[in-house]
C-alpha cells in the first residue's frame, strides 16, 4: 500500500512539474479582453501584466488575432478576420 501511495506522488508530482514547464507566458492589458504575445503591437508601449496562458483563458480572456497562431483562435474569431479582410481588400 504504502508503495502505491509513493508511485501515486511521484506520478503527480512529475505531471505537476511537466505542466509548469510547458506553459507559455503572455500578456494581457487591465481592462483588455485579449491575451497576447510580448511582441505584439496592439501591447507595445501599454502597461500589461504576464500571465500564464492556461490562467488567461480561465479568467475569460480570447486570444489576440493578430499575434496569436490561427491554431489558438475560435472558428468565430477566424470567421471576423476574414470578414473584416475581405472587407478591407474589396475597397
Amino acid at each position: 500500500m504504502i508503495k502505491k501511495m509513493i508511485t501515486l506522488s511521484l506520478c503527480v508530482a512529475v505531471l505537476s512539474v511537466s505542466a509548469l514547464a510547458f506553459a507559455e507566458d503572455v500578456y494581457a492589458t487591465k481592462n483588455g479582453k485579449k491575451y497576447h504575445k510580448a511582441e505584439c503591437v496592439f501591447i507595445k508601449n501599454r502597461d500589461t501584466q504576464k500571465i500564464d496562458q492556461q490562467a488567461a483563458v480561465e479568467k475569460g480572456l480570447k486570444p489576440c488575432g493578430k499575434c496569436m497562431s490561427d491554431g489558438n483562435q475560435s472558428a468565430v474569431e477566424k470567421s471576423k478576420q476574414e470578414k473584416l479582410a475581405s472587407k478591407k481588400s474589396s475597397k
